[in-house]
This record gives C-alpha cells, structure tokens and sequence, in this order.
C-alpha cells in the first residue's frame, strides 16, 4: 500500500466528505444492535463516527498515524478500538464482525493485496455479515493518463515513483472475488460530482457492492 495521507488528514477538514456514504445508510438497519463493525481505511471518521454513535461497536483501522489520532479525538466516550496499519497486518478471530467497510481502498491497492483483502475479510465475517466495497473502473478518467505515465505492475494497476498505486477493475470483475456471497447490491457507473477538501471537482467511474456472507 503506497498511499500516505497523513498530510491531507492535517491540512484538510472532511478530505473524503463530512456525511456518511449513502450505501452504508441504505443498509445499516440490516445490522444487528450493538453488532461489531470493521472500518478499513477509517480516514476521518466520516462512517465509523455515525455508526459509534448508533452503539455500533467499530474499530477503525488505518496505516496513517494522523486519521488514528483525529478519529479517535473524535471518539472520545463512544468506545470505538483503533488499529494504526495496515489491514494485511491486522490479526482478528475467525466471524468476529457483522459488517466490514472498505470504502476507496481497491483503487489503491497492488493485485495481490486486494485478493488479500477479499480473502481476510470473508474470513473475519460472520455468517450473513456484509461486506461493503467500492472500486473503480478502467472508464475512470484517470485511467489512460496513468496507464501512460505510471508503471505497469499487473493487470489495470499502475505504481508512480513515489510509491502509489492505482488499480482498475474491468467490467463485473468485482463478482469474480465475491463467489459464494449473496449479493444485495451491485451498480456500476459515474458516481457523483465531489471535491477533496478544497481540491478540484472530480467524479468518477465507481463500483459499489454490497455482498453478505453464506
């Protein structure tokens, strides 16, 4: 995983929006009270916060130092667990969630870290726990400039010098890693118009999923 956010997290309020992904409210009442929820890539809070608030009971985890501090700043009283690393070094028993959340990770993930990240996250489910995932697609604009600019290291998935990776999933790829799922919702398209704290508009070619485990 090549991407340091600890800058942003410093230097911008709300980096990834102030509200709650509207996937995750489409589908949070389907979660038992007082379930156990997994953030990978908790960021500033924007998902565990709300969901600590309704007595969820989250952990957040994340690699940057700074996300840790902020979120659990923010925390304060609502008994949320952080883990600062990465999700490929985090250790939890066999079903011990009821729903995980990877909001924005595949894209900055290498090929063998998302199969990773499939395979880890099936085992930490419970039985009918969710899985919550976005991606992005190869017609993301950013996908021909990369691909011309950042060095190939596999399939759709680019690394610049510094270290970063971009990854992109072909058309109803997402489905190949969920094999054995149920899967409760699936759209693939242009997701909305948004803004990095007070960087430029984007929008972007999105993959959405929700899947539960069997």
């Amino acid at each position: 995983m090549g991407t340091d956010y600890d800058s942003e997290y410093s230097e911008k309020t709300n980096l990834f929006g102030a509200d709650p992904s509207a996937l995750l409210g489409r589908f949070w009442d389907r979660l038992p009270a007082r379930g156990r929820i997994l953030d990978i890539g908790v960021g500033q809070g924007r998902n565990a916060l709300p969901l600590a608030q309704k007595g969820f009971r989250v952990v957040g985890i994340d690699p940057s130092a700074v996300s840790i501090a902020l979120t659990r700043q923010a925390a304060q009283d609502l008994g949320m667990d952080f883990y600062q690393g990465s999700f490929l070094d985090y250790q939890a028993p066999k079903a011990s969630f009821d729903a995980i959340l990877a909001f924005g990770l595949i894209q900055i993930l290498a090929r063998e870290e998302i199969q990773a990240l499939f395979s880890r996250t099936r085992n930490w489910l419970r039985a009918e726990g969710l899985l919550f995932i976005t991606a992005w697609q190869r017609d993301d604009p950013s996908y021909p400039i990369l691909r011309d600019s950042w060095a190939q290291i596999g399939a759709n998935s680019f690394k610049n010098p510094e270290g970063e990776i971009r990854t992109y999933l072909g058309k109803d790829e997402i489905l190949d890693y969920v094999t054995g799922m149920r899967i409760l919702h699936h759209r693939e398209g242009w997701g909305l118009k948004h803004r990095h704290g007070d960087g430029p508009s984007e929008q972007h070619a999105e993959i959405k999923l929700v899947a539960a485990k069997i």
